[in-house]
């Protein structure tokens, strides 16, 4: 619980003060859901050569911002990036990660270029998992980076479609990985 509270510690008042700056003249708000596939980076789950490896897995992501200018943009999400495991080789057991899920923050530098608009983000998130070996489960919980690059092309002045990656730094011993990378597609609403 007291984990939660940290959470929300953090993320309401940078979204206030973010929501404060914007020019009430070019504000505008969007939401979005994208699918994609995450991947496990340097995962020491994987390097066993006898242990057969999934070290990916479908993620998704809801998300939604407020645009401070045509360039800069305030961007909060929760993401959902799925399980990692290995297969029991001899003498070995089967031990599985869970991405229980991430809470993002992030500044978003736009570079609009007709209907397309490029973009990369910097941030962190709080993020939550779970180990499960022999039978037994531990959960873990922390603060990480966040990097990405997208481009976003403009179906109508209401509504886009976006492809996007992020990587999600977790430098913790219960993903034994140094980050978490997610490719999506998705949509994206303005209102």
């Amino acid at each position: 619980m007291t984990s939660y509270l940290r959470m929300i510690g953090f993320i309401v008042p940078v979204a206030l003060a973010l929501s404060l700056a914007a020019s009430q003249s070019w504000a505008q708000g969007y939401v979005g859901a994208s699918v994609g596939s995450a991947n496990v980076k340097k995962s020491a789950l994987c390097t066993a050569e006898e242990l057969t490896c999934d070290d990916s897995d479908t993620a998704f992501k809801l998300y939604g911002g407020y645009y401070i200018n045509e360039n800069l943009l305030a961007e909060f999400g929760f993401a959902k990036l799925g399980k990692v495991g290995s297969l029991p080789g001899v003498g070995e057991e089967l031990t599985s990660s869970t991405h229980d899920f991430s809470i993002t923050g992030a500044a978003v530098l736009s570079f609009p270029a007709g209907d397309f608009s490029f973009f990369g983000k910097a941030g962190g998130h709080y993020w939550r998992g779970s180990k499960t070996e022999l039978g037994q489960s531990v959960k873990d919980s922390g603060f990480g980076g966040l990097v990405g690059l997208g481009v976003q092309y403009e179906i109508s002045g209401a509504m886009g479609v976006r492809l996007e990656y992020e990587a999600f730094l977790v430098d913790k011993a219960i993903f034994k990985a140094n980050r978490m990378d997610l490719i999506s597609l998705g949509l994206v609403m303005r209102f």
